[in-house]
Order: structure tokens, then C-alpha cells, then sequence
């Protein structure tokens, strides 16, 4: 079981980690520690706050389908490897 762990900053989730159950069966939460997390962190006052809400991590992000993915500019898939 493998779930995100997301909050909702200027109105757009965010997801800052996961829970996980580890290899001895006990749930684990990792967070990857970013300058949004720690202002987020920092914004709050002592005795404050902080919620998370948790999905479901199926690797494939619903907002988005990923057929709508733009091709840039600076995108080489054409181009040949000299070697």
C-alpha cells in the first residue's frame, strides 16, 4: 500500500510525500524536504496546524491526462545520436 501525501497551497495540490508500510509491516511516512514545505512549516504558528490529506499513489496523475503533453521546442526526439 503506497498512498501521496498531499495539501492544498494557493490553491493547488501539492503533494510533499508518501506513507508506505515498510519491510517490517509498520507504516512510514517520507517527506521530501523543499523550500515550499519548509515555508509552509515556517508560516505556522506554534500550536498550529499542519494537514495533510492522503490518495492513493498509482503512479498515473489524474489531473492531467498524459496524451496533453505538449512537444517544446528544445525536444531532440527527432534528431540522430552520432554514434
Amino acid at each position: 500500500m503506497k498512498k501521496k501525501l498531499s495539501t492544498k497551497l494557493n490553491g493547488k495540490w501539492w503533494t510533499f510525500g508518501s506513507l508506505a508500510t515498510n519491510q517490517w509491516g509498520k507504516e512510514q511516512v517520507s517527506m521530501r524536504v523543499t523550500k515550499e514545505l519548509k515555508n509552509l512549516v515556517n508560516e505556522k504558528q506554534e500550536g498550529d496546524w499542519l494537514n495533510f490529506s492522503l490518495f492513493d499513489d498509482d503512479g498515473v496523475k489524474k489531473d492531467k491526462p498524459i496524451h496533453d503533453a505538449k512537444k517544446s521546442e528544445d525536444d531532440f526526439g527527432d534528431s540522430e545520436i552520432p554514434f
